[in-house]
């Protein structure tokens, strides 16, 4: 645990990746989280500060062309906008909301995983999509318990399984995480 008197929130490396996974009937193009539901989902696992995302993004679309992740983008925003924040949030005492519009134009339309990552998974659903939910949680919070159950959103468009950490240097866990959702999707 970081000493509370050292935290500033300013580095990357104080944060944690974190992201939902969940399935979709419509495209994550089409799909906006807004500030509510991304507060509503993370209160399920009782986090009230960090950075949450309002986009949806394809896993697949994970590296957009300079092969930077969701998570690297939004830290980056904030950090060059308004670094007061960060330490705010890294502090418990803010959630700071990046609206979709800001991933969309880099996170939907380039497949930068290497080709072996996705030829050995499969991550192919029929009338369903997969997504990922971006959120940053700084690295004093207590560990994060997961889901009991997915959740489905009040008119059905969507359904999280679980939130997991994105762990750069083991990234292709993340694809296994969506072919087994992608695995159970098709067993249903």
């Amino acid at each position: 645990m970081i000493e509370r008197s050292v935290i500033n929130g300013l580095t990357e490396n104080e944060w944690h990746f974190m992201y939902f996974a969940g399935v979709s009937e419509v495209s994550p193009e089409q799909l906006t989280i807004s500030q509510n539901q991304l507060c509503g989902l993370l209160s399920v696992l009782d986090i009230h500060s960090g950075i949450g995302c309002g986009a949806a993004i394809n896993p697949l679309y994970l590296y957009n062309e300079k092969k930077a992740t969701p998570w690297h983008a939004a830290f980056a925003l904030i950090f060059s906008h308004q670094k007061t924040a960060l330490t705010k949030a890294a502090n418990c005492n803010a959630l700071l909301y990046i609206p979709p519009d800001y991933f969309h134009k880099s996170f939907h339309t380039h497949i930068n995983w290497p080709n072996e990552a996705i030829r050995k998974y499969d991550l192919h659903l029929e009338n369903k999509y997969l997504f990922l939910i971006p959120f940053m949680v700084h690295a004093n919070i207590p560990a994060i318990a997961n889901l009991a159950q997915p959740l489905k959103t009040a008119d059905e468009l969507f359904e999280i399984y679980g939130a997991y950490e994105f762990i750069e240097e083991e990234a292709d866990k993340l694809l296994a995480e969506f072919a087994q959702i992608a695995h159970q999707q098709k067993q249903c």
